[in-house]
């Protein structure tokens, strides 16, 4: 499997990939559809496909907890292009069973049909593109969205042939033994930049849709307090560190009521706005993928879900923090808020503030989901348990520090 081809599995992380393959003929169902589809519109799609039939092949297929992705080989004997087709579902035997009954998730799960979320992720790649319209196409890329199929309903994609982000990240502790962990000064230099165009991005996508006409979701000051009070009780009754849990929800609770009015800032949110979502080319230009703009939320839950996911990494937790430093974080933090803050004052304090929610959301989604079947899976889960656990608590310790 191409090592590129891993950022389009589209899944959070810390969620399983399931053993098991979809029904057979559901499949062949698809690659009939896809090819009926195909044959239409490939001319469509790719100025190199012209007057011959275009042949289609099913290359590779990824069941993850939410899609199916299939990626597809289109030839007429002369070019050739990949395509991806991503297909949303809702088979719970594909997510782990949680450990509780009513763990509080900062992002609920969705309740919307399989075609209406297909139909929402469309809707947010045309945002992506209106919001790049006159930016630098050599810094920011687009993903296009070539098609819509209609049974079994599902999105034709560009396949990318690029790293995302996280990739690049994970990519730094395995070749820190030759350069005993230090990148070059122009790799530097390219990390630098990249976090300071994904902050002029967000900024640029927030700016072309304001979210009015979607449900809002965490927009008001008293949201935020229910769901750390929710989440303290939560973390407590699942076995976290009393002391530090308490520390940190007592200080967020309190500086939420002195940095944020009433009603938050808001804009429609990216929906999963992390490191595994973003391609970054060779000569560092950005593609961010996967919007499911579902809701209204506040403008800094985007910025921290990427900030907080790139403290969470597995490799990061697994090693507290000897993929990357806290110093690097810090850095790229701050380029990050500069570029969207755009020569105004960096909202650090808000950050913050909702870093803690990310960190209280992912904790508990750490001690709250049930193991993978499997005993070898459950001993693995039980290894991370216990040490991401302690990397969650100097996490909290350091948002309790920075907020007090």
């Amino acid at each position: 499997m191409p090592d590129t081809f891993d950022a389009l599995h589209l899944t959070r992380e810390g969620d399983t990939d399931p053993a098991g393959d979809p029904d057979a003929t559901d499949t062949d169902d698809v690659v009939r559809s896809f090819s009926e589809l195909a044959t239409r519109s490939a001319a469509d799609w790719f100025s190199c496909f012209g007057g011959a039939p275009v042949a289609t092949t099913l290359a590779e297929l990824h069941v993850r907890p939410r899609c199916f992705v299939h990626r597809f080989t289109l030839t007429d004997g002369t070019s050739r292009r990949d395509v991806v087709l991503k297909i949303r579902h809702s088979d719970a035997t594909l997510r782990r069973a949680e450990r509780f009954d009513g763990r509080p998730e900062l992002t609920p799960q969705r309740t919307i049909s399989d075609r209406d979320s297909a139909r929402c992720e469309l809707t947010g790649l045309q945002q992506v593109a209106r919001a790049m319209e006159g930016a630098d196409p050599d810094r920011f890329g687009v993903l296009r969205a070539l098609g819509w199929l209609d049974g079994p309903a599902g999105i034709v994609m560009e396949y990318v042939d690029e790293p995302t982000l996280r990739q690049q990240l994970v990519r730094r502790w395995r070749r820190a033994p030759l350069r005993h962990g230090r990148p070059g000064r122009a790799e530097q230099r390219d990390e630098d930049r990249t976090w300071s165009d994904l902050g002029e991005w967000l900024r640029r996508f927030h700016a072309a849709d304001d979210g009015r006409s979607l449900p809002a979701r965490m927009s008001r000051r008293d949201e935020l307090v229910d769901f750390v009070e929710r989440a303290r009780h939560f973390l407590l009754q699942a076995g976290a560190e009393p002391g530090v849990v308490s520390g940190l929800a007592t200080t967020v609770v309190e500086r939420v009521e002195r940095v944020f009015p009433v009603d938050l800032p808001t804009a429609a949110g990216h929906g999963d706005f992390t490191a595994q979502n973003v391609f970054v080319g060779p000569h560092g230009r950005i593609t961010v993928f996967d919007p499911l703009p579902l809701w209204r939320v506040c403008v800094y839950e985007d910025l921290a879900r990427l900030t907080m996911g790139m403290r969470l990494l597995g490799p990061q937790v697994l090693t507290h923090g000897r993929l990357l430093g806290e110093d690097l974080c810090d850095r790229w933090e701050a380029r990050l808020l500069a570029a969207y803050a755009d020569g105004g004052r960096p909202p650090a304090d808000q950050l913050h503030v909702f870093q803690a929610l990310l960190l209280m959301d992912r904790w508990g989604e750490l001690l709250g989901k049930r193991p993978a079947r499997g005993r070898a899976r459950q001993v693995s889960r039980r290894v991370r348990v216990h040490v991401g656990s302690g990397w969650y608590e100097r996490q909290a310790r350091r948002l309790s520090s920075l907020l007090a």
